[in-house]
């Protein structure tokens, strides 16, 4: 073999290496966001509550969790609060009794997951 149709057989050689090590690669799964469910909120007292919920699915990524809390529907900045009840959640329901409400008002409530770059919430429900 002259040393042309070596250097072609090596590049053919290479390419088909090449095509078969990105054909059988494994992609990154796309992070889907977990799930929540929101359960009925309980120990309803003037000032106080307790909202549960639970959060399923992918949990890999979350750094932090808990609920918000809001007299606007639109969760707006200045009205919102929110308390974080963990770090790194498991499947289950997840409890926090809320101090500080104003008697009479109407809260509207939501759970939300954090990786540190994003959040994603739950539907809201009051």
């Amino acid at each position: 073999m002259n040393n042309i149709n070596k250097n072609i057989f090596s590049i053919g050689v290479f390419a088909l290496l090449l095509g078969t090590a990105i054909a059988c690669s494994e992609e990154e799964p796309v992070n889907m966001p977990p799930s929540f469910k929101l359960y009925d909120v309980t120990n309803v007292m003037r000032t106080s509550a307790t909202f549960s919920g639970s959060i399923s699915g992918n949990l890999n990524h979350i750094k932090a969790y808990g609920f918000q809390y809001s007299l606007s529907e639109e969760f707006s900045s200045s009205m919102t609060k929110e308390i974080q009840v963990g770090e790194n959640p498991s499947t289950g329901v997840i409890e926090q009794k809320v101090t500080g409400l104003e008697g009479g008002e109407r809260y509207y409530y939501r759970m939300y997951a954090s990786t540190g770059a994003s959040k994603v919430y739950s539907p809201s429900e009051f």
